[in-house]
């Protein structure tokens, strides 16, 4: 008799042994693959007819995977990214599966054949040196939770932190002394340390002395106003409290979504800025690959040329239509034909 392979008797092995046993994944990413999960069961479920209970993992081929992610694009809207994570989801999953049972390896190489779509890359917003005074002065550290609200934003650009590893941060983390600094817990459980400026020190042992006056809770850094750790979210919102109040002061922040990652840019900003090298800059925002860590020296690069065509040339240097005969090469016009599509005329290349 054909064995069946329900989904009902992986999933809870999948996440409690692979996932956070032999892969090691952080509870957030966990969670994502977790929603990942659930909305392609519950999709399966829908266009099979088949209660989730009942599909076996012979239901999930291909075919329907495609479909699952056509889905996610067309009817929820999810941008390119989203999907691609939520590929990658499935696709850990069926690597699961095939490490338990053999005989589905043909259909787990299948979906593992679905390739990423391309994703077009954006330059990331973040604030200058202008907008990042604004929020920072936005603060009132004389009102209620003024100086934990302060000393976080600082706490926040001075590092370049993610949201999560500035909510993970307990007392014991901070090292308030001489050569002080803070020891961030990252992706991966991997450790950072970044060193701390005098500014950031001073506010952080304000806001411990006041924090350890109201509350006799010593288990994370940052509470709210109940006494409980302060979350991911509670952090993103006090970045978007103090951004809208800061377009009073820098009114270029209103044409910019600002969140906790948009401070995170602006940190790499300021130090790709002052001249720190790349692989730096990589340790001190806890980046596994550098290649990550140039996507800033491309944005940088790119803000420079948009710059420069802004600029007149000081050499009287120009061809015709008024463009520097470096832009009139025949080389040029050649590769400009070809993005044009069809066969490109031939030019003479000198």
């Amino acid at each position: 008799m054909k064995k069946k392979h329900t989904i009902g008797r992986y999933v809870e092995p999948y996440f409690r042994d692979y996932l956070g046993g032999t892969k090691g994944l952080a509870e957030n990413t966990q969670l994502a693959y977790r929603d990942a999960l659930r909305l392609f069961f519950c999709f399966s479920s829908e266009k099979l007819g088949k209660s989730i209970d009942q599909l076996e993992v012979e239901d999930l081929d291909k075919d329907v995977v495609l479909a699952f992610l056509d889905h996610l694009e067309k009817v929820r809207e999810n941008c390119t990214r989203t999907r691609n994570h939520r590929l990658s989801a499935l696709q850990s999953f069926y690597r699961y599966l095939t490490t338990r049972e053999p005989e589905l390896i043909g259909l787990g190489e299948r979906v593992h054949a679905i390739p990423q779509k391309r994703v077009v890359e954006k330059l990331m917003p973040y604030l200058d040196d202008q907008e990042i005074k604004a929020l920072l002065h936005t603060v009132d550290p004389q009102s209620h939770l003024g100086k934990r609200d302060k000393a976080c934003l600082y706490l926040l650009y001075n590092t370049g932190a993610r949201a999560q590893e500035i909510a993970d941060l307990k007392p014991e983390d901070l090292h308030l002394g001489e050569l002080a600094k803070v020891t961030l817990m990252g992706k991966g459980h991997k450790q950072r340390s970044c060193p701390l400026w005098p500014d950031t020190v001073a506010l952080l042992k304000e806001h411990l002395e006041q924090q350890a006056a109201t509350t006799s809770e010593t288990t994370a850094l940052f509470l709210n106003h109940r006494g409980l750790p302060l979350t991911r979210f509670g952090i993103r919102n006090l970045v978007k409290k103090y951004s809208n109040l800061a377009e009073k002061d820098a009114p270029s922040i209103a044409g910019k979504a600002v969140s906790t990652h948009t401070i995170r840019h602006a940190t790499a900003m300021m130090l790709l800025h002052s001249g720190q090298l790349i692989t730096t800059i990589r340790d001190w925002l806890g980046h596994r690959s550098i290649q990550t860590t140039h996507c800033y020296a491309r944005m940088d690069m790119e803000m420079k040329r948009k710059v420069l065509q802004q600029l007149q040339s000081p050499s009287d240097g120009t061809g015709e239509h008024g463009k520097p005969s470096w832009q009139n090469s025949s080389i040029l016009q050649y590769l400009d034909n070809l993005t044009k599509g069809g066969v490109p005329k031939p030019v003479h290349l000198s």
